[in-house]
């Protein structure tokens, strides 16, 4: 935008220098005094661009060292605010050459523009200062001079060099300000009516006050060629520095009077985006990866109209990530953002905060005051302004150490209503999918978001997360399904958990407890409790059990799981307790059930006495989460229970065998049993 309106009022200043050219065409022949032609040219100029010319100063002729022209304090203003001018001009030198003056011909040496000041305003209405400028129901011809139509037909100006000293642009109202100079030559031919302005050189620097008011460099060089009979302009080669950012390219310009069309090529060579963004006053947080957004290019080709442009063939590289694809960008009541890429390998995790400043603030206390922040998270008025869609696939994507590979995503915002229609990919051997809405709608935000794994190594996933290849996972095993559904409302994560509800389920199979053969070590605890040596021998390095799972049913925050179970062997664990999200409070209980060597020809150390079988050795474990393992401990009572029942079971065991003695074995088997129970209870 802002150098759309530079060039515009770039375009103005051109427009009054050939005015002035018209005036030497005209008025230097008759030998009139210019400054009595003051009224004629400013009504001209109004008539045909719609511009107020005020000429303050003089025009007087030069004769020495070089003929020419001087013309002193002169402003543009639009009609609609003719007392609020957008340029003004200390002194415009025209240098002419004599000798071509009598084939009706004008070269001009050089055209000095010194003292040039550009002020853009925006009002409260939003109407502006250079509104309709060039806006006219006439189409300007020097037809219209009072000269014949052969003698206008053979008239043409060719300006050697064209150079704007001490240039500035006040953009305070738009945000902007800076300083520019300007160098090129211009041919023309007005009966062609084409205009090359050739080794063109823009330069000067610019300040944003959200920059703070840093100063930043910048240049545009080129060859721009313009026929306005074709309304084209051409603009080849375009090149653009801004700081340490490079760009070159093209552009092709068409029926700018009525439905401007334009296309060309845009390249911006390999440039350290960081560094860039410090010149722009823009402060990035330290990365994960130091060198994150050091490396960034792009080329694409450019295509639009007024409104709406297009990126084809649009290729960026950022780092070690190469993405391609199209882009397009319709700026309407409400703007649309269309994007459509694919790409090879992006880790996320590189642009994340430093661990080193997280790790820093977690250690200043050990418990947070507050476990949920309470700050916006999301770009609720960025979301409810603007419509959106996004086609990505990625050869693989990488967030907190886990690589999603050939994954798919579709996302679609329209009318404040964000929609993850597809979110797929393949992870560690399985897959993981998820769909989800943001509703920004109304003043709370609603999401809803299911997700599904099916099929992932668990060992691979730890080892990833942890970001440890070389030792074993204290796991293994396959997700073979696992599904949720979850929905909250708000706009930070202390709304979230609070409003959060939703149902999981997790199942793993076929697992492996690597390096811990639990079943040698628990067939040893029985065999001294049996007091047997084992007979078997136990080489085995891991503990494979059956199965593992579980769901949570999640309810304004507090997650109860109803149904844990971990099938080891000889030992069945089963788990029941909520966990209060909300503030991190466990409160959970856990049952060891010991069943010993269940195999088809058990080793006769390590069975269970039948009185422990099915019994419980219940663990509790209440407390925050953030202590541990220390929340947890026997449950005190209910051993007290159990070690009840046990002890009397064996009373009742000793108190049959007193009075089976007496009896000799005299008794039937079924009076054996009932006196048994009996003795039980």
């Amino acid at each position: 935008m802002l150098m759309a309106k530079i060039g515009k009022v770039f375009g103005i200043v051109v427009l009054i220098v050939v005015f002035l050219i018209a005036a030497v065409i005209f008025l230097l022949p008759r030998f009139i005094d210019p400054n009595d032609y003051k009224d004629q040219i400013s009504a001209l100029v109004k008539e045909k661009a719609n511009i107020v010319l005020r000429l303050d100063g003089p025009i007087d002729w030069r004769f020495f060292p070089r003929f020419g022209l001087t013309l002193r304090q002169a402003s543009v203003s639009g009609v609609e605010t003719p007392d609020t001018p957008l340029a003004k001009v200390d002194t415009i030198s025209l240098t002419i050459r004599i000798l071509p003056l009598f084939r009706k011909e004008i070269h001009v040496r050089e055209i000095m523009i010194d003292g040039l000041t550009l002020t853009p305003k925006r009002y409260a209405d939003g109407s502006t200062n250079w509104q309709n400028i060039g806006v006219s129901g006439d189409t300007l011809s020097f037809d219209d001079a009072p000269t014949s139509q052969n003698e206008s037909a053979s008239l043409g100006i060719d300006i050697e060099r064209i150079e704007i000293r001490n240039a500035y642009f006040d953009g305070g109202e738009i945000g902007w300000r800076g300083k520019f100079s300007l160098e090129t030559t211009l041919t023309t031919s007005f009966v062609a009516q084409q205009y090359v302005f050739d080794a063109l050189r823009i330069h000067g620097e610019v300040s944003n006050m959200a920059m703070d008011n840093k100063i930043l460099p910048f240049s545009v060089t080129g060859k721009i060629k313009i026929d306005q009979a074709a309304q084209d302009l051409t603009w080849l080669p375009l090149n653009i520095d801004v700081g340490t950012l490079k760009a070159e390219g093209d552009i092709l310009l068409r029926d700018w009077n009525t439905i401007p069309v334009y296309h060309g090529k845009l390249s911006i060579t390999q440039s350290d985006l960081r560094k860039w963004m410090e010149e722009l006053a823009i402060s990035l947080p330290a990365t994960e990866n130091p060198s994150a957004l050091t490396r960034f290019s792009l080329n694409t080709d450019i295509s639009g109209v007024a409104k709406a442009i297009r990126f084809d063939n649009f290729t960026t590289t950022l780092d070690k990530t190469t993405l391609e694809g199209s882009i397009v960008l319709e700026i309407g009541e409400k703007p649309l953002i269309a994007v459509d890429l694919s790409g090879d390998r992006i880790d996320i995790d590189h642009y994340l905060p430093s661990k080193k400043s997280s790790d820093q603030k977690a250690n200043e206390k050990e418990f947070p005051e507050d476990i949920w922040s309470d700050k916006p998270i999301l770009p609720l008025e960025f979301f409810r302004s603007i419509d959106f869609s996004l086609n990505a696939k990625l050869d693989q994507l990488t967030v907190v150490k886990v690589p999603i590979e050939k994954l798919e995503i579709k996302v679609e915002n329209k009318d404040g209503v964000v929609r993850l229609s597809s979110f797929h990919g393949a992870l560690f051997n399985g897959t993981v999918s998820a769909d989800a809405v943001l509703d920004v709608r109304s003043e709370t935000p609603k999401i809803f978001v299911r997700r599904a794994v099916d099929g992932i190594q668990l060992d691979e996933l730890i080892k990833a997360i942890r970001n440890d290849n070389q030792s074993a996972a204290p796991i293994k095993g396959k997700i073979k399904s696992g599904s949720a559904s979850f929905q909250t409302s708000g706009n930070s994560l202390k709304e979230w958990v609070n409003a959060l509800n939703g149902d999981a389920d997790f199942s793993i199979d076929d697992g492996v407890l690597p390096d811990a053969n639990l079943e040698m070590k628990l067939c040893t605890a029985i065999a001294l409790l049996n007091r047997k040596p084992l007979t078997k021998e136990y080489d085995i390095r891991d503990t494979a059990f059956r199965r593992m799972s579980g769901s949570l049913h999640i309810r304004n925050g507090v997650a109860h799981n109803p149904d844990l179970t971990i099938s080891l062997p000889g030992l069945n664990i089963k788990g029941r307790g909520d966990i209060d999200i909300r503030d991190l409070i466990l409160d959970y209980r856990v049952g060891i059930i010991i069943e010993g060597d269940q195999t088809a020809m058990p080793d006769p150390a390590c069975v269970v006495n039948p009185r422990y079988v099915g019994i419980e050795i219940p663990l509790i474990c209440h407390g925050t989460l953030l202590s541990g393992a220390k929340t947890c401990g026997i449950d005190k009572e209910s051993i007290a229970d159990i070690a009840f029942k046990l002890v009397g079971d064996k009373l009742s065991d000793k108190a049959f065998d007193k009075i089976e003695d007496k009896l000799n074995g005299k008794v039937s088997p079924e009076l054996r049993e009932a006196v048994k129970r009996l003795l039980k209870r």
